[in-house]
């Protein structure tokens, strides 16, 4: 007879510390089991942050959410490409970072597990699990957000990774070919085309935590921001053509501010661009937007390390720790 396996229970003492470092703010949470986030706070910064700036983003954080109390790890989302197995930064290109041991520094600050993963990777986990992509084998997700376009996709129940971790920069799909420069040194990217900064300009310059669908529905119909979010959702019908065509996924969710261009200007723009889909792909896929909000990449950072708690659950109370 084996030796009985340990059960695992979901409870409140198992907590980690969600990191999403941003060129204007890293934002913290307190995660726990099942996704529920206990506390939110964030860093302002006036600049994009360096690797040393967040770090020590993270010490203020932990000090204001978990003063005294116990940690099982940090997970870090990080609009980049990730090297997944050494927590290292491969590129960063809104932050500037290149080539940085994030995982190691911050494990070496505050004597933490901590995983770093790709912010849409985290956000598409957190869905899959949570949220609107529940029950779907097959979804690919984009966001919207500070550092561009973010995409990650779903297939057979996992994400898709590619072979070195760098898979679903779907940002970086040529929308066109006479369009600006993006920050990769191509022309023409979707989040060449497709930003929020324009948006919030044809707003009158309203703050980022206020762009929403409910403000877009109350624009003028022919209004410079109606105007801009339609232009903008046409260049991103032609990337989601490209999706439909190459991944044949069931669902696509929408993330960040192009979820609230879709709630307040439609699906009709997209749909238009997606009849010119193969046969057969744009019959079949629905178009959705995400559901867990500002939750999303807290959420999905924190999955990059419960897992390794749900895994192993006794050498994972060998890790807790207050820092």
């Amino acid at each position: 007879m084996g030796r009985p396996s340990p059960s695992v229970f979901a409870s409140d003492r198992v907590r980690v510390l969600a990191v999403n470092p941003e060129v204007d703010v890293t934002t913290g949470a307190v995660v726990g089991l099942g996704g529920r986030v206990f506390a939110r706070a964030e860093v302002r910064h006036r600049y994009p942050p360096s690797p040393l700036d967040v770090v020590a983003a993270v010490s203020e954080l932990i000090d204001h959410l978990a003063p005294g109390g116990t940690l099982w790890g940090i997970g870090v989302a990080i609009p980049g490409l990730v090297n997944e197995a050494t927590g290292a930064i491969v590129v960063a290109p809104h932050l500037g970072w290149r080539g940085v041991p994030l995982a190691a520094l911050l494990s070496e600050a505050h004597g933490l597990r901590v995983v770093v993963g790709n912010d849409a990777n985290c956000g598409a986990l957190a869905e899959s699990l949570f949220g609107a992509g529940r029950g779907c084998e097959a979804m690919v997700y984009l966001n919207g957000g500070a550092s561009g376009i973010g995409g990650a996709s779903i297939m057979g129940g996992s994400v898709m990774s590619g072979s070195d971790g760098y898979a679903g920069e779907f940002g970086h799909t040529l929308v066109n070919t006479v369009g600006g420069r993006c920050d990769c040194g191509a022309t023409g990217c979707l989040e060449t085309e497709v930003r929020r900064a324009p948006l919030l300009a044809a707003l009158g310059g309203v703050a980022p935590t206020e762009l929403s669908g409910e403000l877009l529905r109350q624009v003028p119909r022919e209004g410079p921001a109606a105007v801009e979010a339609d232009r903008q959702l046409q260049f991103l019908g032609i990337a989601l053509r490209t999706v439909v065509n190459v991944m044949n996924p069931r669902r696509i969710l929408l993330g960040g501010f192009l979820a609230s261009m879709v709630q307040a200007r439609g699906f009709e723009i997209i749909h238009a661009e997606l009849s010119h889909a193969l046969p057969g792909g744009d019959s079949t896929v629905e178009i959705v937007t995400a559901e867990l909000g500002s939750n999303i990449l807290a959420v999905g950072a924190a999955q990059l390390v419960l897992r390794h708690i749900i895994d192993d659950p006794l050498g994972a109370n060998e890790l807790a720790h207050t820092p």
